[in-house]
C-alpha cells in the first residue's frame, strides 16, 4: 500500500509535468507542432487572464479542449497564443479533485484538492509554488456539460528565470466537458488547514498513511507546502474520539510533529510531544476526518515554541495499513517524501508547448 501510493503520487506529478514542460521523445530539442493555424476558431477564448498587468487571451484556433477530469481527478486546461512566427506561449491550469462550486487553493501537490497554474513562453516556464498559498480558484459553474471560473495567482519560475516572478489578477476560463469525462472524484483527495502561530497554513501536498490498532505510535497522514511539514501520529486507533498529548493513563493518545524542509529543525514528536489533543470527529470505510490543537516544544535545531490551531484534516482512510518494518521505518519514508516535494525545482531546459491529444500519448509512453 506505501508503495502503491508512491507510485500514484509520483504518476500524478508526471502527468502535470508532461502536460506543462511538453516532454516527449522527440530529441535534440524539436519542436512539438504548432496549433492548426488553418480553419475554424473555437469562440471565445477558453481562457484568458491579465499577466504583469498586460491583457493575455488562448487563442487555440482548430482545437477544443475540454474541461474533463480524468481518472485520478486531473483537469488540464490549456491555452495557447501565438508569440510571433513559430512562437507560441502556453498557459495550462490544472485542477485537482474538483467537482463541486467553491474557492480551492493554487499552489498544490497532484492528490490535494485544489489547483496549479503553468505559464510557458519562449523556453521559459513559471508556475504556482507548492505553497498552497500562491493563488485562488473559484468554480463558480460545474455540471454535466460545463464548467468555468475565475482565478488569480502568482507565478515563480526557477533560479535563473526572468522575470523570477509574475503576477496572474483577472483570470478566467470556461469550457464544455465531454460525455467520456470520469464523473466522480477517485478517493485519493487529502485536503489539510490549519492556524500556524496565528497564520492560515494549506498543506500543499498531503501522504495519508492509514491507522492500525496498535499501542505502537503510527503515523495517520503526513503534510505539507514549501515552509512546513506536520506528521500526525495515533497509539491505538478507536474510531472517533479524543486522543491526548501526550498519552495519558485515561485516553489513548497521539502525537504532532512539525518541521522545517529547509533548515530540518522540528517540533514535538515522540520525544517532545508538547501538549493538546487530535479529535477523530467522522470515519467512514474510506476517510477520516478531525481536527488537531497543540503546542509544541522544540526538539532539535531550535528554541522557540509552536502553535497549531483549529488543523483540519480530510484524508483517505485504509484500515489495513501495515508496513513490514514497522512504524518508524514508514514515518522517515513519509518525511522525505515530504521533504522531496517540497524542495524547488532545479533550473528547467527550455519548455516547449505540449498540445491537446498529445498529453494522453504521451502518458502513455
Amino acid at each position: 500500500m506505501l508503495r502503491s501510493l508512491r507510485v500514484t503520487l509520483l504518476f500524478a506529478f508526471l502527468a502535470i509535468a508532461l502536460a506543462a514542460s511538453g516532454c516527449s521523445k522527440n530529441s535534440g530539442g524539436a519542436r512539438i507542432a504548432a496549433p492548426n493555424a488553418g480553419g475554424g476558431g473555437t469562440g471565445p477564448a477558453p481562457m484568458t487572464m491579465t499577466l504583469d498587468g498586460v491583457p493575455w487571451a488562448g487563442d487555440m484556433p482548430g482545437q477544443n479542449p475540454l474541461g474533463d477530469m480524468d481518472s485520478l481527478g486531473l483537469r488540464f486546461i490549456p491555452a495557447y497564443r501565438a508569440a510571433g512566427p513559430g512562437q507560441y506561449q502556453q498557459a495550462m491550469l490544472t485542477l485537482m479533485c474538483i467537482d463541486a462550486v467553491g474557492t480551492y487553493p493554487l499552489g498544490m501537490g497532484p492528490l490535494d484538492r485544489g489547483g496549479n497554474l503553468m505559464f510557458i513562453d519562449g523556453g521559459r516556464l513559471w508556475s504556482t509554488p507548492p505553497t498552497g498559498a500562491a493563488g485562488t480558484v473559484t468554480i463558480t459553474a460545474i455540471d454535466a456539460t460545463h464548467i468555468a471560473g475565475p482565478f488569480s495567482c502568482d507565478l515563480e519560475g526557477d533560479s535563473t528565470t526572468t522575470p523570477r516572478v509574475r503576477h496572474v489578477t483577472s483570470g478566467a476560463f470556461d469550457l464544455p466537458i465531454s460525455a467520456n469525462t470520469v464523473r466522480t472524484v477517485p478517493n485519493l483527495w487529502s485536503a489539510v488547514t490549519m492556524t500556524l502561530d496565528s497564520q492560515p497554513w494549506t498543506g500543499a501536498f498531503t501522504m495519508p498513511m492509514g491507522v492500525m490498532s496498535s499501542m505502537t505510535p503510527w503515523p495517520l497522514f503526513g503534510s505539507g507546502n514549501r515552509s512546513t511539514l506536520v506528521m500526525v501520529w495515533l497509539g491505538m486507533y478507536h474510531g472517533t474520539g479524543h486522543y491526548s498529548i501526550p498519552p495519558d493513563s485515561t485516553s489513548t493518545g497521539a502525537y504532532v510533529e512539525l518541521s522545517s524542509p529547509e533548515s530540518l529543525a522540528s517540533w514535538g514528536g515522540l520525544t517532545t510531544p508538547g501538549t493538546g489533543e487530535v479529535v477523530i470527529t467522522n470515519v467512514t470505510a474510506t476517510r477520516v476526518q478531525g481536527t488537531v490543537n497543540v503546542t509544541l516544544p522544540p526538539f532539535v535545531g531550535t528554541s522557540t515554541t509552536r502553535t497549531i490551531t483549529n488543523l483540519q484534516f480530510d484524508v483517505p482512510l485504509t484500515l489495513s495499513m501495515s508496513s513490514p518494518h514497522g512504524a518508524a521505518d514508514a514515518a522517515a519514508r513519509l518525511r522525505e517524501d515530504l521533504r522531496t516535494f517540497a524542495r524547488p525545482l532545479p533550473p528547467a531546459r527550455a519548455a516547449r508547448p505540449l498540445l491537446p491529444g498529445t498529453i494522453a500519448a504521451a502518458r502513455r509512453r
